[in-house]
């Protein structure tokens, strides 16, 4: 298990290994070398307390929860950034209920409707992302991933560091 320090958890989604592999390469390619700092990844939680509470409550959510399909829709373009956009109703009611449940825990940014997407580039120039967005949407078409489990990340100063994860076991 993840120690308890004064760290803070950050929750993202478990998905299919080939999923996984292809958003990975994605990121390598368009992401600024100094400034990608982990895996691609769907975040759901960006600043939970380091507490048994959290571990405990998504294990046991996973127990109930049987693996799902995800549909990548589009590419998302905002300025410096470039994602690529999910649409799943399974996701956001799972996130809605994790939201209620560790409502006292949340952050102002953890208290918002998920808009969930992977980020494929950021932190680099409108006209480099507009560039790569132009190159990535001719040859986009939609797709379906495979939603596994959560994975509970320890995060402290721009660190991904020690994970855990957890699999849906229904």
């Amino acid at each position: 298990m993840i120690s308890e320090k004064k760290t803070t958890i950050i929750v993202t989604l478990l998905i299919d290994n080939e999923s996984q592999s292809f958003f990975d390469q994605k990121r390598k390619q368009y992401f600024p070398a100094f400034a990608n700092f982990t895996e691609a990844h769907i975040t759901l939680f960006h600043c939970l307390p380091n507490n048994e509470i959290i571990f405990n409550t998504i294990a046991a959510l996973t127990k109930n929860t049987s693996p799902f399909k995800i549909d990548v829709t589009d590419i998302i373009n905002n300025k410096n950034f470039n994602a690529y956009q999910l649409q799943s109703e399974e996701l956001k009611n799972l996130h809605v209920k994790l939201q209620q449940t560790f409502k006292s825990y949340l952050s102002k940014k953890d208290f918002k409707e998920i808009k969930p997407h992977i980020t494929i580039q950021n932190k680099t120039t409108a006209f480099k992302a507009k560039k790569n967005y132009d190159e990535i949407i001719k040859t986009f078409i939609p797709f379906p991933i495979n939603a596994l489990g959560f994975t509970c990340w320890n995060y402290t100063k721009k660190n991904w560091g020690q994970k855990k994860d957890f699999y849906f076991e229904k």
